[in-house]
């Protein structure tokens, strides 16, 4: 056998012994209730307790090549390794499952956002170009940006969707308590915004204000849907619906 041979072989005995043990002991502390009653630390405990099985399968796996002939830690790869191999495809298979239903959860939690709708003018630039207008529409599922002369328009996603409601509901939350935060900060505005949050229950949530730079250093969650709509078009690939404006 090869040098290099050798030590794959090595290697892979002692992840093998590490796979099964990491699953023996994750199914012994499950068998024996280890988690009971421990609340949200149940799972870190049993997970735990299968990585403690995982360190003693490699000491005993490293054990075995320090006493074990070539012949016999062949004959014990050869019992090992599959189902090593095995329990390795059946955790991938069930990391690949949990991502999927992770997914189809936020797909379903998307849709039961409120169908915000969110204007900002003049609007953070895209691409080094000064934006004139920036709306969002969570129930067109679009965004659409006037650019020098030319209408863009794109999709967006339900993480970009959460991004500007979060900076909406901040911005919401100062108007509650302050209705005229920006009356004692008197100036020119820095841009206008304008926004709308269906309610489950009426009235709806709606904002419309021009702040000023020192209402903004004083607010600064006022600023917040400004700066979700910079990182957003910051994200967004060059590939955009542009045409040009009707004139």
């Amino acid at each position: 056998m090869s040098r290099s041979l050798h030590w794959l072989a090595r290697f892979l005995l002692c992840a093998s012994f590490s796979l099964v043990s990491f699953v023996l002991g994750l199914w012994i502390a499950t068998l024996a209730g280890v988690g009971e009653g421990q609340g949200l630390a149940a799972g870190a405990i049993v997970l735990f307790n299968g990585l403690l099985g995982a360190v003693i399968g490699l000491a005993v796996a490293l054990l075995l090549l320090r006493t074990l002939n070539a012949r016999l830690l062949r004959a014990v790869l050869l019992v090992v390794l599959p189902v090593g191999v095995l329990i390795a495809v059946l955790i991938l298979a069930g990391i690949l499952r949990s991502r999927s239903e992770m997914q189809a959860h936020l797909a379903e939690a998307y849709t039961r956002l409120p169908a915000f709708r969110l204007a900002l003018a003049p609007a953070p630039p895209w691409r080094g170009e000064p934006v004139q207008r920036f709306s969002a529409d969570w129930g067109r599922r679009t965004i659409d940006i006037s650019v020098n002369g030319r209408e863009c328009s794109f999709s967006l996603s339900g993480a970009q969707a959460v991004q500007l409601l979060t900076a909406l509901r901040n911005t919401e939350g100062v108007l509650y308590r302050q209705p005229r935060a920006c009356d004692a900060y008197p100036g020119p505005g820095e841009y206008h915004i304008s926004f709308t949050i269906p309610e489950a229950m009426p009235p709806d949530s709606v904002g419309d204000l021009a702040p000023s730079a020192d209402c903004l250093r004083a607010y600064p969650a006022l600023g917040e849907p400004r700066s979700a709509a910079a990182a957003l078009l910051a994200s967004v690939a060059p590939g955009a619906d542009c045409r040009v404006a009707d004139q």
